[in-house]
């Protein structure tokens, strides 16, 4: 599992990975334990439960609580929401 140690990005709510350039990177793993390519992994599994999040925040509860039981999958960008199967 990744170490994270204390960064400045997680006192600013509007920060983030985003700003965390291919500089930072390294400095990030060294400091944190981790390999690079862990880091970039990390990274990229942020971005897609953020973005996963932010679907979800749209939805009704109604639906969330289709997506939760299975019903559905989970919307496209468009806003739409397919069925399974």
């Amino acid at each position: 599992m990744l170490n994270v140690p204390e960064c400045p990005f997680s006192s600013c709510p509007s920060l983030g990975s985003d700003l965390i350039d291919a500089e930072a990177r390294p400095r990030i793993a060294a400091d944190s334990g981790a390999g690079p390519a862990e880091v970039e992994r990390f990274l990229a599994a942020f971005g897609r439960m953020r973005t996963l999040m932010r679907r979800m925040a749209r939805m009704s509860l109604w639906q969330r609580l289709k997506l939760m039981l299975g019903f559905v999958s989970i919307p496209e960008k468009g806003g739409r929401t397919r069925r399974w199967g």
